[in-house]
């Protein structure tokens, strides 16, 4: 397990791939129309990445309109447009935690490898007084946040205030009082949070807080993930009939399917469709974790996703583990050519996955954070249950 301020091997390589990798600062958007409409009569640099082209470039926006292009490459240098993280220390500091936040909202939005439910936007960052701590966590705008919370009582607001002074005149000025929210939480009831864009301080995001203050001897557990997970533990997820037209949001979403009991995808017990996501299971602790352990198997490149070259291997699988335990249906259809994956299929995949884990007796860190990626502990099922196919 992981901690703020410790210094391992882990860390250390967490640190090294900020220092090397080229991050962009600039924002990034899916159309030049959607970059102009944010901006409006401002000026400013955008990435542009357009999925249905699979093209990438650089906008350089003045009064509503595209002044430049230019091309982009990933993890490329840009001058004044890329960055990469000093290193001062080998701890793993708030600093560093910021920094891991904005490289994986980067791989979401840019390689739509959404691994934000591993990560706790809490950053460790506190100020307190004689009466209050106050709890500064980064947040972006036009997002959702699920927060999780131990504890009683607590106020909190959204604003650019980063300082103990700031903070708490903003708390005690009469003319904030409608903007700052008394919340009572149970951790394992969490509430979602949502922000927009600031009118005027479209430049200031990177400054945009969500500030939490609690009674000064509270030792609270905080998880703040961006993304709405609420009920995602207990409730159930999904219907994957043939009519639903919500697939593609399935499968992209942050839900994986455990315990399946079937004989066709059409007709699967949805009441065993769970997901527990590691973050919001383990209250049981007295501090706050930075990531899930699982976030550590993506970081050291121990998971295979859709960015990988060799990602026809996990195609490969997909037909054995059908020739396998596939419907008989499935497996004329995969030994005449016929079978095609589709996004229905590659629920199923998903689900006869961790059947494989049931049968082998294999528990999987308590079945939580499944992404639906390849990871170490789905090469050993493959490992055991497709040898000889």
């Amino acid at each position: 397990m992981y901690k703020f301020n410790e210094e391992t091997i882990a860390v250390g390589y967490i640190k090294q791939l900020l220092h090397s990798f080229n991050l962009p600062k600039c924002k990034l958007f899916k159309t030049t129309d959607e970059a102009i409409d944010y901006y409006k009569n401002l000026s400013s640099v955008a990435l542009i990445k357009n999925y249905k082209n699979n093209s990438s470039y650089l906008v350089w926006i003045n009064n509503g309109k595209i002044e430049k292009e230019k091309s982009y490459s990933y993890n490329h240098e840009y001058l004044n447009i890329t960055g990469k993280m000093n290193l001062f220390n080998g701890l793993y500091d708030s600093r560093t935690h910021v920094y891991l936040g904005n490289y994986l909202r980067f791989l979401r939005d840019y390689n739509n490898i959404n691994l934000m439910s591993l990560y706790n936007c809490y950053a460790d960052i506190t100020f307190t007084d004689t009466k209050y701590k106050y709890i500064s966590i980064p947040v972006k705008y036009n997002q959702t946040y699920t927060i999780a919370f131990t504890g009683t009582n607590y106020d909190y607001y959204l604003g650019f205030e980063d300082d103990l002074k700031s903070i708490q005149k903003y708390f005690a000025a009469e003319k904030n009082k409608n903007s700052i929210i008394r919340k009572t939480s149970e951790f394992n009831n969490p509430f979602k949070l949502s922000t927009k864009a600031v009118k005027n301080k479209y430049f200031m995001e990177e400054n945009y807080k969500l500030i939490l203050r609690v009674p000064l001897n509270n030792n609270n557990k905080i998880v703040v993930l961006e993304g709405d997970y609420r009920g995602s533990t207990y409730k159930n997820i999904v219907d994957i009939a043939e009519n639903k037209k919500d697939i593609n949001t399935i499968i992209d979403s942050k839900s994986i399917y455990i315990q399946a009991n079937y004989d066709d995808v059409n007709d699967v017990n949805l009441n065993n469709y769970i997901n527990n996501l590691y973050l919001l299971k383990n209250n049981y602790k007295n501090y706050s974790e930075p990531f899930s352990p699982r976030l550590i198997e993506y970081l050291i490149e121990n998971t295979i996703t859709s960015d990988e070259k060799i990602s026809k291997n996990v195609i490969d699988a997909k037909y054995k583990l059908f020739t396998r335990y596939g419907s008989d249906q499935q497996k004329k259809d995969v030994k005449s050519g016929l079978f095609k994956l589709n996004d229905k299929i590659n629920i199923e995949y998903r689900l006869r996955f961790l059947d494989c884990f049931k049968k082998a007796n294999k528990p999987i860190l308590d079945d939580t954070d499944l992404l639906g990626y390849v990871d170490k502990d789905i090469e050993y099922c493959l490992d055991d249950e497709t040898r000889g196919n």
